[in-house]
Formats: structure tokens, C-alpha cells, sequence
């Protein structure tokens, strides 16, 4: 039973190397591949050193160095010197129980010792031989021979908790109160964090703290020492050169490798150099494109607008034309219509002395009759309406 709790113990200690936080790390030490702290190093002939897993894997893309893009096989990787794996094995790394309140820092090669002989908040078998599950150590020594998976009643609220999750349990429970440090007014546990966010009475400073203002006092005041604090005016300033600047940091760290790579080989490699000029080709291509395209469509614009212009201007005159016939149509009817007029006002006189035909006295009454049927035939004439005249709207061009 203590090897299987042994060998259960152990695996719960697995510990992930390149997930750890280090307290801090020299750049000189961290693997240009998963940039992080060297784990396993190695070195090659053109002098960089990477972590073996990211080597190895990068070679069976490319049989060449990740860094100066040099050709490189397996026969030139060396084990690096001994001060490198000794510099890295001794950088302080927080414990991963960090979260759970862990506040150890320790060599990295010392950590799985720390995890599993030291740490009161790493998993181990729960000392009941009847429990299965998992218990943080800190419990265990606490009580070896009780299992703290066992329930247990809350005195405050009376729920059913695990004896394990009892303290976390207290922090939250709805039915216990406690007294605020500052206004000593009753709360519950579940809103004493809010209160303390809020609480007029607490002590807080002024939120410029950071660019030099020394001022601290109750809450209720901050606000008349915000309106005139010269620096809580500033800070929206002074927080935007501050990213501004750490920006800047980081830009000018990674030219400054960027450099440092090129100095170590020529000044471009040739493959990226080739993608460079490609790109360049393009850029400039698809700007002479947009070119050309700008013009084409001022060009077409223009034609457009001179074909309006002629068409209109061919409709106008199509019009003139069309109104000068007209008006000659008019002239002509008038002509015609005058010289009907005048020749039927001659035929209808008789002259002194001429003999009227026997039919035509018999047909009416005298030359009277016949004079009143033409005066009625010419008044007929008068009156026509031509259909060519102007005024008529039936047809329209």
C-alpha cells in the first residue's frame, strides 16, 4: 500500500519545465525557438545554442540553423559547456503552486525536490487508506490519520462541506458576518469585499501615487483631492508616454537582436531576401496598377461628358431644323390658302353686260342667289383649320 501511495505521490509531482515562472531571466539564456529558459541545451558549430526538443524539431523542417540560416545537420550539434547548463540549473523559479499561495522561490534544479518533500500545497494520496482522492499536504500534516474528504457540517449556515474546503468555505459563506476594519459596520462574507471597495472610511491615496503624490486620507475625500491634484490631472498624459516609451523599449530590443543575428552572418539571408524583393516587386507593381486604372477612369469620364456634349447639341439642331420646316410649311399653306381665296372671289363677279346661262338662272332666283352662295363659300374657305398649322398640338415630334 506505501509503494502504491508512493508511486501516486510521484506522478502528481510532474513537473513542465518550460511553463515555469522565473523570477528573472537573462536574455543570453533563453532559446531563440520557444523563447524560454533553456531546458537540455546544445550547441552547434555556427555558435548558437537552443534547447535539444526545439533543435531537433526545427532540423526535421529544415536542415538548417533557425538563426543564421546556415546548413546544419545533426552532426554538428554538440553538447554545450558546462557553465551554460550550470547558469541555467541554478536560475530561481517561483514554485508552480504559486496560486495556491505558495510564495517559495527556488533553484530551478531544486524545484522537484521542493515540490515534493517541502511544498504544503502540492497533491498527495490521502493518509485514509479508504480514500482514494488527492489532498494537499499542508492538510495532511495538520492531521496525518484523518481523511479531509470526510463532510463536515458549516456552524454558520449548517451546509454539508468537505473538511478540506471548510477555511475556503468560511471566506464565502452568506451566513457569517464580520466588522469592517474601517467603519466597523457587520457584513456578510460574501459582501465584505465589496464594502471594502467602496467603504468611505478607508484609508486610500490619491490615485497619481505612482508620478509623486504623497497624498493618503479617508475616501470620502479623495474626490476634492482629485479636482486639485495637478498630477491626477497629468497622469492620462503621463500613462500613455509611459506605454509610448515601454513600446519603444521593446521595439528597439528586438532591432537590437535583429542586428545582432545579421552581425553574425550577411546582411540579409537569401531566402528572406528573395521574399523581401518579391514583395517589393508587388507593392510596386500593384501601385503603377493603380495608376493606370486612376487614369483610365479620368479618361473615360472625359470621353463620356465630350459624347453628352455632342449629342445634345445634335438634338438641338435636329430641333432647329425640324421648327425652320415647319415655319416654311406654314408660309406655304398661307400662300396657298391666299392665292384659293382670290381665285374663287373672281370667278364668283359677274361683269356689266355679260349673259347669265339659262341654267344658272333656273337653278336659283337671280344673280343675287348665286352671289350669296359664294359670299357663303368663300366664308367656308375662310374658316378652314388646316392640320398643318401651328397651332395644332396632335402631332408631336
Amino acid at each position: 500500500m506505501e509503494e502504491g501511495k508512493s508511486s501516486k505521490t510521484t506522478s502528481c509531482c510532474e513537473l513542465d519545465i518550460r511553463s515555469l515562472l522565473y523570477v528573472s531571466l537573462n536574455d543570453n539564456l533563453v532559446c531563440p525557438i520557444c523563447c524560454s529558459a533553456f531546458v537540455d541545451p546544445c550547441y552547434t558549430k555556427c555558435g548558437h545554442t537552443f534547447c535539444s526538443v526545439c533543435l531537433y524539431r526545427a532540423l526535421a523542417q529544415s536542415q538548417k540553423c533557425p538563426v543564421d540560416r546556415g546548413p546544419l545537420s545533426d552532426d554538428d550539434i554538440c553538447p554545450p559547456p558546462k557553465i551554460l547548463s550550470n547558469m541555467v540549473n541554478e536560475l530561481l523559479v517561483y514554485c508552480p503552486n504559486v496560486d495556491k499561495g505558495c510564495k517559495s522561490t527556488v533553484q530551478r534544479c531544486l524545484l522537484r525536490h521542493h515540490l515534493q518533500d517541502k511544498c504544503r500545497y502540492t497533491l498527495l494520496a490521502c493518509p485514509s487508506d479508504a480514500c482514494t482522492e488527492l489532498i494537499e499536504r499542508r492538510f495532511i500534516d495538520r492531521d496525518p490519520a484523518n481523511c479531509f474528504h470526510r463532510p463536515i457540517m458549516c456552524p454558520d449556515c449548517h451546509d454539508s462541506v468537505a473538511e478540506f474546503e471548510l477555511d475556503d468555505h468560511k471566506n464565502t459563506c452568506t451566513a457569517r458576518s464580520t466588522k469592517c476594519p474601517d467603519c466597523s459596520k457587520e457584513f456578510s462574507m460574501a459582501d465584505i469585499k465589496d464594502h471594502l471597495d467602496t467603504c468611505s472610511e478607508s484609508v486610500v491615496t490619491c490615485p497619481a501615487n505612482s508620478l509623486g503624490c504623497r497624498w493618503s486620507g479617508r475616501r470620502e475625500k479623495l474626490d476634492s483631492h482629485t479636482a486639485e491634484c495637478v498630477l491626477t490631472s497629468l497622469a492620462p498624459f503621463l500613462d500613455k508616454q509611459e506605454e509610448r516609451i515601454a513600446n519603444l523599449e521593446a521595439e528597439n530590443k528586438t532591432l537590437r537582436a535583429q542586428i545582432a543575428v545579421g552581425g553574425s552572418n550577411s546582411m540579409l539571408d537569401s531566402d528572406v531576401f528573395h521574399i523581401f524583393t518579391e514583395h517589393e516587386r508587388f507593392r510596386s507593381e500593384l501601385e503603377r496598377l493603380s495608376e493606370q486604372l486612376g487614369e483610365l477612369e479620368i479618361r473615360q469620364s472625359v470621353m463620356l461628358t465630350n459624347q453628352t456634349v455632342r449629342a445634345k447639341e445634335e438634338i438641338q439642331n435636329m430641333r432647329n431644323a425640324v421648327n425652320a420646316i415647319r415655319h416654311q410649311m406654314h408660309f406655304l399653306m398661307m400662300e396657298r390658302r391666299t392665292w384659293a381665296l382670290q381665285n374663287l372671289a373672281t370667278s364668283s363677279v359677274v361683269p356689266p353686260g355679260a349673259v347669265v346661262p339659262a341654267s344658272s338662272s333656273a337653278a336659283g332666283s337671280g344673280a343675287s342667289g348665286g352671289n350669296s352662295n359664294g359670299h357663303e363659300e368663300v366664308a367656308n374657305i375662310r374658316f378652314m383649320r388646316r392640320e398643318s398649322e401651328p397651332y395644332r398640338q396632335d402631332v408631336k415630334l
